[in-house]
């Protein structure tokens, strides 16, 4: 039988006859040939529990094509009027897998599953890649997707040294998978090209993860050494399969069509997938408007008053001589953590005043005071998760728990705080997730929202906001396996809608929020310091993806220089966050100082700086004398003129670093070049700046 052969300019895909599975997915552009061993026989692939044998797999390789049909000349639909399965054999379940190449270049891949079984199909399968590997002589394939932190995570890499990460023990033979739920597209990325994965909906409808299997195994495992071009190893087909694998949990009777993934090869770096997902985002993305206030608003300072072990620090009626010094050192918003009794992480998500701190009155009466001093208070709020030991846990929480699909609740773990015991878990305050997509569970959560906004603050920063899970709780009004995040995508704009309800100049920021969630969580909290497991070294990938997005950046060290250059490079608010955030501004003083004169730079470039169109590294060349030196930079766009200014910021710690500017398309541009101690600036002599150790440098097109 000849092989079935899907193609059009930009690419060219080809199935088995009788599996369906994908031999080929070559990109014409470049010859790189994704797919490298049809052996592999990488498909569509289903696990179906039943009775005994919860591993019930559909291998691609099992099934047989009913019919395989085309719509012209780029869509084609694979049908399986039954699937095989390894344990329990033939079961009625049809599927298609509907595949399209768009006139963009992209490869669009769509799964339809009619379930006629007995049975509860919980996992499916596509697309699937076989024998992944970088295009000939370049450098290895990783997949990257945006992190939590607004940054870039680079995740599973496709060479040598493929480590799980989990232990060899679960699955028979390496296996890592990255969780797709919090992103809403990945990349398969080598800096010269790369395979844009995008997972394009709004309010997910079913959970998936990406995951990369090494078949069969290891050479030999102490070194994990396996060969990245081999396609065969002790007998058995080798390499990498690269799939898409969703949990549909698809009834008996039931009949689903899950979303579509996009595939799209580009030329270039992680830059031209943003832009990618980007386009398609300005369908749908409609965010809320960022208060007045909190645009202006470049500093902050927060403030735990008392941790859950019972470290109160301060008293409410403290705050106002906090937000004083606060005025005076230009930080004009105080982010507030553990005012609440029990302190942080502590009774959550109840909301009341912590009597080792003072009254209810006390509390009201010093954020009136602070606000009134033009200090803006922003409260922290705990919405994803419970204390197991908060009141009436039984009668008042347990009801609106997520629990898992053995029926039990899923923990939220809980954090380490102050002293060993805690940190160990010996006496740490655990918790459980709420169930976002449960009615009832969020208008308990409202309720407790309408009592923070009773203490007349300017905004609340939502902390954990993305519930992950499913929830399998039988009692709830939703579907078996309802995906948290669309949950959590509601709670955001109840919240959203209670709060600006009361004042509509009312800000939600949060912490961990998905794409979608940021038009309710108009400000991200986030942690870019370079030794934070999900970052890496920080790229600021969300912030170039969406340049309105706003980011609060957290400062610790005593004499933080980089990463407010950071703040002010990346166009970042400098969140302050002395003693770890248990501390005062002036407990750093080098820090603040510096802050200070960062801050009045910004103020002077402000319509670069703070409210330009952020460009990452697009529209100019920065070429470093010594490019292996530690540096940042970053262009920023004048909306009304279009004039650029590139900020270039020198991390070496004793060390001069020189550098030379060339704008795009601009031969012969100009600069004026601004400094933390020139805030005027002074021509630049040529395009070549030097910038001392540790400092930063802003030049401005003439």
């Amino acid at each position: 039988m000849k092989p079935i052969i899907l193609s059009n300019e930009h690419l060219e895909l080809v199935f088995h006859p009788t599996t369906g599975a994908m031999t080929q997915f070559l990109v014409k552009a470049t010859g790189w040939h994704v797919v490298n061993n049809p052996d592999l026989q990488a498909g569509l692939r289903l696990l179906v529990p039943v009775p005994g044998h919860g591993c019930n797999t559909a291998y691609t390789a099992a099934q047989t094509l009913s019919d395989a049909s085309f719509d012209g000349p780029t869509k084609l639909t694979l049908c399986y009027d039954s699937i095989h399965t390894h344990k329990a054999g033939i079961l009625p379940i049809a599927a298609k897998l509907v595949i399209e190449l768009a006139g963009n270049g992209a490869a669009l891949f769509t799964v339809q599953i009619e379930n006629r079984s007995d049975y509860t199909i919980e996992e499916v399968w596509a697309p699937s890649f076989a024998g992944l590997r970088q295009p000939e002589g370049e450098p290895p394939l990783q997949l990257k997707y945006l992190n939590m932190c607004g940054g870039l995570s680079n995740s599973i890499r496709f060479d040598t040294g493929f480590h799980t990460g989990t232990g060899y023990w679960g699955f028979e033979n390496p296996v890592v998978y990255d969780n797709a739920n919090r992103v809403s597209f990945f990349i398969l990325d080598n800096e010269q090209q790369g395979l844009y994965l995008g997972q394009h909906e709004a309010a997910p409808r079913f959970l998936s993860t990406w995951v990369a299997e090494l078949k069969p195994g290891y050479i030999e495992s102490l070194h994990l050494r396996h060969d990245p071009r081999a396609n065969e190893l002790a007998d058995r087909p080798a390499g990498f399969v690269f799939s898409r694998a969703f949990n549909p949990f698809v009834a008996p009777g039931a009949s689903v069509t899950l979303p579509t993934t996009t595939v799209r090869p580009y030329r270039g770096d992680w830059h031209v997938a943003a832009k990618y997902y980007a386009d398609w985002r300005k369908s749908w993305f409609q965010p809320k408007p960022l208060p007045a206030w909190a645009a202006e608003t470049d500093a902050w300072l927060t403030l735990q008053m008392d941790s859950p072990e019972g470290d109160a620090r301060y008293r409410y009626t403290d705050l106002p001589e906090i937000a004083a010094e606060c005025l005076a050192c230009g930080v004009r918003a105080m982010h507030l953590i553990g005012y609440n009794n029990g302190g942080q992480d502590r009774n959550v998500p109840y909301i009341e005043s912590n009597p080792l701190l003072g009254t209810l009155d006390e509390l009201k009466t010093a954020i009136r005071e602070c606000e009134a001093m033009g200090v803006r208070v922003i409260l922290f709020f705990k919405i994803g998760w419970a204390n197991l030991d908060a009141p009436d846990f039984e009668r008042e929480i347990l009801p609106h728990v997520c629990r898992d699909m053995k029926g039990n609740p899923v923990s939220a773990g809980g954090w380490d705080y102050s002293t060993i015991a805690n940190a160990m878990g010996y006496s740490r305050y655990k918790g459980v997730q709420l169930c976002h997509n449960s009615p009832a569970a969020r208008t308990f959560l409202m309720t407790q929202l309408r009592n923070l906004l009773a203490l007349g603050a300017s905004g609340l920063q939502c902390d954990e906001v993305l519930q992950n899970s499913p929830c399998f709780n039988p009692s709830h009004d939703h579907s078996y396996g309802e995906p948290g995040p669309n949950g959590s995508l509601k709670a955001a704009a109840e919240t959203h809608a209670i709060a600006t309800a009361c004042d509509p100049e009312f800000l939600l920021a949060g912490e961990g929020s998905t794409d979608p969630m940021t038009q309710y969580y108009r400000i991200n909290y986030i942690r870019t310091a370079d030794r934070y497991y999900w970052a890496g070294r920080h790229v600021p990938a969300w912030r170039y993806m969406d340049p309105e997005a706003r980011f609060a950046a957290c400062i610790i060290g005593f004499d933080d220089r980089e990463l407010i250059n950071q703040c002010l490079t990346f166009g970042y608010i400098f969140c302050y966050e002395p003693l770890n955030f248990k501390g005062l501004l002036s407990d750093f003083p080098k820090t603040i100082a510096y802050g200070q004169k960062a801050q009045a730079l910004r103020k002077r470039l402000c319509d670069f700086l703070w409210d330009g169109l952020f460009r990452h590294t697009e529209g100019a060349t920065v070429t470093f004398a010594e490019p292996d030196r530690p540096q940042m930079w970053s262009i920023h766009e004048h909306r009304g003129t279009g004039k650029l200014a590139v900020a270039i910021a020198n991390e070496d710690a004793t060390r001069e670093l020189a550098a030379t500017v060339a704008l795009t398309g601009r031969p012969g541009a100009r600069f004026r070049i601004h400094t933390v101690d020139d805030l005027e600036g002074s021509p630049l002599v040529g395009n070549t700046v030097t910038i001392p150790a540790r400092s930063i440098a802003v030049l401005v097109e003439n």
